[in-house]
């Protein structure tokens, strides 16, 4: 008996997920967007029948031969929805974007989207910025960036198509639209038919190149090229950019092809109001990701070539997600320098040039140092999402107490790249004055070293006293007078109270006359 009413009530659910869900296609997955990344903003449309208007403006203006308008712009079943009809013989359509509530710059953006097949549409994903119609060059005002326009190309000989597909292209536009100033623009083949079913289209922008994705195939890469570039060269928008997203018809003639056939003398047609007979662009999703990923941090940074105020720092740049990083953060401090107290260290003026390409050798002259006094460098790289790596080796190095020692040489100052690394014996000059590392080291038990002093420093002062890492004195080795030919030097790792030190980098001292060396010394027990 209740059979029928089950049926019923089973057909008019049915109905109802219909009008509710008039797409109902399966939606595929998300193409993962590359490694690295992180989820930053998004909207997946499931509530509502209007667009969230914290997050999309609705485009009402006039752009020939289409009017955009509100009502052109819907929610339904979870999904945007951008109608596109004929009525008073005018083309209305829907427009949306995300100026001054989501404006992004670099990261990964993409969107799910089922592009209507239908002759004559032209419909885009795309960004733009504040900007970009304003000539002017592309890094500051950015470029008009078409992620997918999409149509059906009809047989047109005359604008140069004769295929008729369902395909999309991808476009750079930049200095206010100037005659030579886009690149791209070439329909993607290898994907497939992109006017049926739901299909995902990604970007990736980063300062120094930009690649684009359909149905995660990566389909075209654009990198940027300084100075101001013209086509086949392209640039990379360096400023803030909003999502579009827009459905219009193309103006005549079009390489979209002509627009659908319209009763005669009626312009456009008068096809009346929207209904579920219209053509319609569906977007499930609109997402942008963030890079999290920090630059690796730099483990060979080095000072050299000291003078008695300056010291060249060297090492090779990191890079960022197998490209350039942003900016770098130097700093020197006459103490130890840790993640702890990095802030508190002196920053280097001017900053660093920006970092060049992974691996590349960088350099930078550090100045305004005080004469014979040791120094800890350190450096941190950040990315154009404002990710800082951690903090690098943080080697020391010497200034020079003046020019000329009183013999005559020029002083040498010592370096400690890589601490607790042993050294081959350095010299001031050939066959004079000369130091040994200690041996052994790392030590735990005891460790020596060995100076030889040349005729010419017989009689002068000889010190040799240890430090620790907070540059504490902990124990006089010698305080007396230097006699010529080698002599050895030993150390029982205990203090000037007979208590051995603890583990740790340790610094050996020697002046001789007014020449001064600094040997590094790993203690560990």
């Amino acid at each position: 008996m209740s059979t029928p009413w089950i049926r019923i009530l089973a057909l008019s659910s049915l109905a109802a997920f219909w009008f509710l869900c008039p797409n109902p296609n399966v939606r595929p997955a998300a193409a993962a967007p590359p490694a690295g990344y992180a989820l930053d903003w998004s909207d997946e449309f499931s509530s509502g029948t209007t667009v969230d208007p914290n997050r999309w403006n609705v485009d009402t203006f006039w752009k020939n031969p289409t009017q955009f308008a509100t009502n052109a712009v819907k929610v339904l079943g979870g999904q945007l929805i951008l109608t596109t009809y004929t009525q008073g013989g005018t083309q209305y359509s829907g427009s949306v974007n995300t100026m001054n509530k989501y404006e992004p710059l670099y990261g990964y953006v993409e969107a799910s989207i089922e592009f209507d097949n239908s002759q004559g549409m032209f419909s885009t994903f795309w960004l733009w910025s504040h900007l970009m119609a304003t000539p002017g060059h592309p890094h500051e005002n950015g470029t008009e960036i078409d992620i997918a326009e999409h149509s059906l190309v009809i047989g047109n000989p005359t604008i140069g198509y004769t295929d008729t597909h369902s395909q999309a292209s991808t476009t750079l536009h930049w200095d206010g639209y100037s005659p030579g100033r886009t690149g791209g623009g070439d329909l993607h083949s290898g994907v497939g038919d992109l006017g049926s079913g739901f299909h995902t289209y990604g970007h990736e922008w980063t300062p120094d190149v930009e690649r684009f994705y359909y149905d995660g195939i990566l389909v075209w890469t654009a990198n940027d090229s300084p100075g101001d570039p013209s086509p086949p060269l392209t640039p990379v928008s360096h400023t803030n950019e909003f999502i579009v997203l827009s459905s219009e018809v193309g103006l005549p003639p079009c390489w979209c092809g002509p627009i659908p056939n319209t009763p005669p003398g009626s312009g456009y047609g008068t096809l009346g109001p929207p209904d579920p007979s219209e053509t319609k662009v569906f977007v499930d999703y609109v997402r942008h990701y963030r890079d999290a990923t920090p630059p690796a941090n730099v483990v060979d940074l080095c000072p050299g070539s000291p003078g008695t105020t300056t010291m060249l720092v060297t090492w090779a740049a990191p890079g960022d997600n197998a490209g350039r990083a942003d900016a770098y953060d130097l700093r020197y401090a006459t103490y130890p320098i840790t993640n702890m107290n990095f802030s508190g260290a002196t920053p280097v003026n001017p900053a660093p040039p920006r970092p060049l390409s992974a691996g590349s050798a960088e350099s930078y002259q550090v100045t305004g140092l005080t004469p014979c006094r040791t120094y800890y460098f350190a450096i941190k790289t950040r990315d154009a999402a404002s990710n800082w790596s951690g903090l690098s080796n943080v080697p020391s190095a010497t200034t020079r107490c003046s020019s000329i020692s009183a013999a005559g040489r020029t002083e040498e100052a010592a370096t400690i790249c890589n601490p607790g690394a042993a050294k081959l014996p350095v010299t001031v000059d050939e066959g004079s004055l000369s130091f040994s590392a200690p041996s052994p080291n790392p030590a735990s038990g005891g460790t020596s070293f060995h100076i030889s002093v040349p005729a010419e420093f017989q009689g002068a002062k000889l010190r040799v006293d240890v430090f620790d890492i907070a540059g504490r004195r902990v124990r006089s080795l010698v305080d007396g007078i230097a006699s010529q030919g080698p002599a050895t030097v030993e150390w029982n790792l205990m203090n000037d109270s007979g208590r051995r030190v603890a583990s740790g980098l340790y610094r050996v001292r020697v002046y001789v006359g007014e020449t001064q060396k600094t040997l590094p010394l790993l203690v560990l027990r």
